[in-house]
Order: structure tokens, then C-alpha cells, then sequence
């Protein structure tokens, strides 16, 4: 039986942070899940496009991320509520800011979208929450990358959609998706 977040939210009673952190500690399937607003999600399998296109994001991110930030792919941002693993989250401070507790912000999230497109559009809220800055959709079925930015209360106010040709500005630099020749 499979339960639909969006049409039975009012049957589930939420899980705060804290307890799914002991949870975590006590069973080690819930490590293939995530925390979306007190509900725990099984996260999907990754497909050899998805895991391309992460590995291609991360090194390119690398090259352009603000002094006095890293990148981190598919690790954990823990909100008020949620804790979700972006695919890929430029966070500032020093990775060693963060050896007893997960980020609680980032400026820039990715998430990688084959099968689940509806889903990330939807925690775009949840990244407004967390301050971050510019959240991207790279939506490999169209061939095309959602840019949100400009957050305000619960949205994104800016979004721009570009093709995999088109290079993406990225922290005063640029992204490409295309094979260099």
C-alpha cells in the first residue's frame, strides 16, 4: 500500500527532528530515507544518468563555489522540520564546522530529477525555509535545469528554465552540460 504525502498528510502524525535522528541510530534501513516535514520518505534509487549528472555538477561547483564555502553531494541539510539530502548543496563555513551537526543552511541546492520532478518542485518551499539562495531542478527527461531564485516567505518570487546547451551561470562563473569537443 502506497501513501500519498500530499492527499494524506492529515492522517500522519510528524516525526520532530530529534526523534528521527534516534531512529537513525537504532535502524539502519531508515539511512535510505529522508525527513520531509516530520514524514519519513524512502528515497528512490539512483539512476546511472542521476549519478553523471551529480558527479558532473559537484566537480563543476568545485571550480566556481564562494570562498569560505564547500560542496557537499547527497549529504544532509537538517531543517526546523525536514531533513533532506539534496543532491548536491554549496554550504558555507568549513566542513569541519559540521563534524557534530549537520548543516542547518546552504546558499545553493541541486536536486537531479528523473522520476520525481512533482516532489522537488514541492520542497522548493522547504529550501525557501532554509535560506538557501538559489535552488536548481535538472530535469533530465526534458533536458533542462529549473533556476530558482530570489526566495521571499514561502517561494521562489524568480524561476529560468535552461537547456543543457545553454551554459548556466553559477557564483560569477558558468556550468556546462555539454561535452566540451
Amino acid at each position: 500500500m502506497s501513501i500519498s504525502y500530499s492527499e494524506n498528510i492529515n492522517q500522519i502524525y510528524p516525526i520532530p527532528v530529534e526523534v528521527y535522528h534516534n531512529m537513525l541510530e537504532l535502524d539502519a534501513e531508515l539511512e535510505k530515507t529522508e525527513l520531509w516535514e516530520g514524514v519519513i520518505i524512502k528515497k528512490q534509487t539512483k539512476s546511472s544518468e542521476h549519478n553523471f549528472y551529480v558527479n558532473l555538477l559537484f566537480q563543476q561547483l568545485n571550480d566556481v563555489k564562494p570562498k569560505g564555502t564547500f560542496v557537499q553531494s547527497e549529504k544532509t541539510i537538517q531543517l526546523q522540520r525536514s531533513e533532506l539530502e539534496p543532491d548536491i548543496s554549496v554550504v558555507e563555513g568549513s566542513i569541519w564546522d559540521f563534524l557534530k551537526q549537520h548543516p542547518r543552511k546552504a546558499v545553493f541546492v541541486v536536486k537531479i530529477s528523473k522520476a520525481s520532478l512533482a516532489q522537488d518542485r514541492k520542497k522548493g518551499k522547504l529550501y525557501v525555509e532554509a535560506e538557501v539562495e538559489e535552488y536548481w531542478i535538472l530535469d533530465i527527461k526534458a533536458k533542462a535545469i529549473e533556476v530558482y531564485t530570489n526566495p521571499s516567505n514561502t517561494n521562489y518570487q524568480n524561476r529560468t528554465v535552461y537547456d543543457f546547451a545553454t551554459p548556466i551561470p553559477a557564483f560569477g562563473g558558468s556550468i556546462s552540460l555539454v561535452k566540451e569537443k
